[in-house]
């Protein structure tokens, strides 16, 4: 725009030195001629044809302008719609971290919030436009909140690993402590008189005894199961002992060799003995496994050569 007001003013110079000069040729020729009119027309005309174009000149600079403040208007509303989102995602993302029982969906959620405001900010600084103030402070919270993000997802990890101990006590508390356990293969003589033995040809029969107890749970009734597996890894079971399957609480069905059902008061030392004869015996590892809620609370080994 400046190089054509420069050339009009340029323009408008010539022609008022022109104007003055020809007044003075016809002040020179006043006395030898008669009274007539300074032919001024066509320097009025040439200063109209410069009055226009500075108007015309002024008229598109004031138009330029208006467009200008237009397109600023319209990229600040922009801007002040995208605060508006910001501040709403900021209240949302700090209302998650003040939950004090925020849960792992409620943490994605804030982090796609996050995100959210990362990609308005980054679309701030496109436009390119004065809330650079705004937009740094709006980074700082960014900042502390990611800070705090961080704590959060700790303080989380913290009480999942809490929670998951705490599951373990309550599951152990639920369950029955074994004691006194014994697992024994027995050779029973003429006067019947029972021997312990680890020799497979004197094998006659297995006995199983031990001893529970639950300080902490009322329990008006129990079920125990023994799972015997011979050293083939085969569970011993015989319809004469009302071998079964059981379901563990998560979901996992194991098959058993007995199992004791008894009724129970809370403290009471619960005495189980039992006795049984496989069908054969064979050389190797015999296992016992005590399984009371789906857990095991004991274990044992009987070696036979």
């Amino acid at each position: 725009m400046r190089e054509p007001k420069s050339l009009l003013l340029a323009l408008l110079s010539i022609c008022l030195v022109a104007t003055w000069v020809y007044h003075l040729y016809d002040k020179s020729l006043y006395s030898d001629r008669l009274i007539e009119k300074v032919p001024v027309r066509d320097s009025l005309a040439i200063a109209h044809a410069i009055q226009d174009s500075l108007q015309q000149i002024y008229s598109e600079s004031l138009a330029e302008l208006d467009s200008t403040r237009n397109t600023a208007d319209s990229i600040k509303d922009k801007l002040s719609v995208r605060v508006i989102e910001l501040n709403r995602l900021k209240a949302a993302i700090n209302g998650i971290i003040k939950n004090r029982y925020a849960t792992q969906k409620d943490l994605e959620r804030a982090r796609n919030h996050i995100n959210q405001m990362k990609t308005l900010m980054g679309e701030m600084s496109n436009e390119n436009i004065g809330l650079e103030v705004e937009k740094t402070r709006l980074q700082a919270t960014l900042d502390q909140l990611s800070g705090e993000m961080v704590t959060l997802q700790s303080s989380i990890d913290k009480l999942g690993k809490e929670n998951k101990e705490l599951s373990h006590m309550v599951n152990m508390a639920s369950t029955f402590i074994l004691s006194d356990m014994k697992f024994n293969v027995v050779d029973v003589r003429k006067n019947n008189k029972e021997i312990a033995t680890d020799q497979v040809s004197k094998a006659d029969k297995m006995i199983i005894s031990f001893m529970v107890k639950n300080n902490i749970l009322r329990l008006p009734s129990a079920d125990v199961y023994m799972v015997v597996t011979n050293p083939v890894g085969r569970v011993i079971q015989n319809s004469i002992w009302n071998s079964g399957n059981f379901i563990t609480p998560k979901g996992e069905t194991i098959a058993y060799t007995i199992r004791d059902h008894f009724d129970y008061e809370k403290g009471d030392l619960k005495k189980i003995i039992y006795t049984i004869t496989p069908d054969n015996f064979f050389a190797g590892d015999y296992h016992l496994k005590v399984f009371h809620n789906g857990v095991i609370i004991g274990d044992a080994i009987q070696k036979l050569q």
